[in-house]
């Protein structure tokens, strides 16, 4: 197999992965976890239970 081309355009690479199912919008960005996670672990690993 052989490269004949590359496609720089995104709204050209969206529309040929949306048409083969294969378009997968990035994630959305999500916070830092809860400080309360960070408590749990520390009381856990201070108790050894």
């Amino acid at each position: 197999m052989q490269v004949i081309t590359l496609i720089h355009d995104p709204q050209v690479i969206q529309r040929i992965l949306k048409h083969l199912g294969l378009w997968a919008p990035e994630p959305v960005q999500r916070g830092p976890p809860e400080e309360t996670c960070r408590c749990l672990i520390n009381d856990y690993a201070a108790n050894g239970s």
